[in-house]
C-alpha cells in the first residue's frame, strides 16, 4: 500500500484523529497553511437575467446564489413611509445529501433568521429608501439565497451573496399618477420605466467571519467536515465601513467562555478588512446587462 492510500485509509477510518493531527500542526485538512486562513473567493454579478439584482459566490467548494426581485405594494399602514425586505435562505437537497425534500431544514431556518437579523442590525438598507409615495406605494425587495453546493460556512457565504446582489441591484423609475394615487392593483395608474434605473444606496457593509472551535483552537472559515467535528461554532458580523460589531451568533453545541467569545470577536476585528479586501479583489467574473429588458 502506497503512502497516499495509507493516508486516505487513515482519514476514512479515524477522521477525528486525522483532523486533530493537522490542527496540532497549525494546518488545515484542505491544505490551508494556517488556522486563520480563508478559502479563495470568486464572485459573479448579474448572473440571473430575470432578477433585478443577483450574484453568485464561490468560497472554496461552497457555492451560493442570491437573486433579488422587486414588487410594488402599498406600505404598512403603521409605517407609511417605508418599504419591505423579505429574505429567505434555501438549502435544497441538490447542495448536500444531508438535506431532504420537504419543509425547510432547521439549518435553513437558522440561516434565514440570521440574514434577517443582520439586515435589521446593520441598516444596510434603510426601509425609508424603498418608499415611493408615502402612504401610497413602496418597493418590496424579495431576496432569495440558495446554496448550490454546501461545503461549510453557510452564514458567511449567504451574507456575501446578499451583499453582492444588493451591490448589483438597480430600481426602475416609478411614477404614480396624481389623478388616483390610491389605485395600485388595477394597473394603468403606475408607470414603471425600466430604461431609467438607479442604484440603491447601501448604508453599511456587513461582513461575517465564522469560526469553528476545536481543542481551544479557532479555525476561520470552516469546511463542512470541520464544522461537523468542531466543539462550537461562532459567527461575528462587523460593518466593514466602520468596524462596528453588527451581530454575534453562536448556535448550539458546547458552551464557550466569555474569554473565548472575546477572542473570537477580536480575531474577527483583525480579519474583517482582509475579508472585505478579498471580496473586492475577487472581481466580477460575469456581468450581464440584462436589466434593460425587464
Amino acid at each position: 500500500m502506497d503512502a497516499q492510500s495509507s493516508v486516505s485509509e487513515f482519514k476514512g477510518i479515524q477522521p477525528l484523529e486525522y483532523f486533530q493531527q493537522h490542527i496540532e500542526n497549525g494546518i488545515r485538512v484542505d491544505g490551508r497553511r494556517s488556522l486563520h486562513d480563508f478559502r479563495p473567493v470568486t464572485i459573479s454579478q448579474g448572473t440571473i437575467s430575470s432578477a433585478d439584482g443577483s450574484a453568485v459566490i464561490k468560497q472554496g467548494n461552497s457555492v451560493f446564489v442570491c437573486g433579488i426581485k422587486l414588487e410594488l405594494a402599498p406600505p404598512n399602514p403603521n409605517e407609511q413611509n417605508k418599504g419591505f425586505i423579505v429574505a429567505n435562505v434555501d438549502l435544497p437537497p441538490l447542495c448536500h445529501s444531508q438535506f431532504k425534500p420537504g419543509p425547510p431544514s432547521e439549518q435553513a431556518q437558522v440561516a434565514s433568521k440570521f440574514v434577517k437579523e443582520v439586515l435589521e442590525n446593520s441598516g444596510i438598507v434603510k426601509l425609508e429608501d424603498l418608499n415611493i409615495k408615502e402612504g401610497k406605494l413602496s418597493w418590496v425587495v424579495n431576496v432569495d439565497i440558495m446554496c448550490l453546493n454546501h461545503d461549510g460556512n453557510v452564514l458567511d457565504c449567504a451574507l456575501k451573496a446578499l451583499l453582492m446582489a444588493f451591490t448589483d441591484l438597480t430600481l426602475p423609475e416609478v411614477t404614480l399618477q396624481e389623478d388616483d394615487e390610491a389605485v395600485v392593483e388595477t394597473g394603468g395608474k403606475i408607470v414603471v420605466n425600466n430604461e431609467k434605473r438607479s442604484k440603491l444606496t447601501l448604508h453599511s457593509k456587513p461582513i461575517a467571519c465564522s469560526m469553528a472551535i476545536f481543542d481551544e483552537k479557532i479555525l476561520v472559515d470552516p469546511t463542512e467536515q470541520e464544522e461537523a467535528l468542531a466543539e462550537s461554532l461562532v459567527t461575528v458580523v462587523l460593518d466593514a465601513n466602520s468596524g462596528d460589531l453588527v451581530h454575534f451568533y453562536k448556535p448550539g453545541g458546547s458552551s464557550i467562555s466569555r474569554q473565548k467569545m472575546q477572542e473570537c470577536t477580536g480575531l474577527a476585528k483583525k480579519q474583517y478588512k482582509t475579508i472585505a479586501k478579498s471580496i473586492d479583489q475577487a472581481g466580477v467574473v460575469t456581468k450581464m446587462d440584462s436589466k434593460q429588458s425587464k
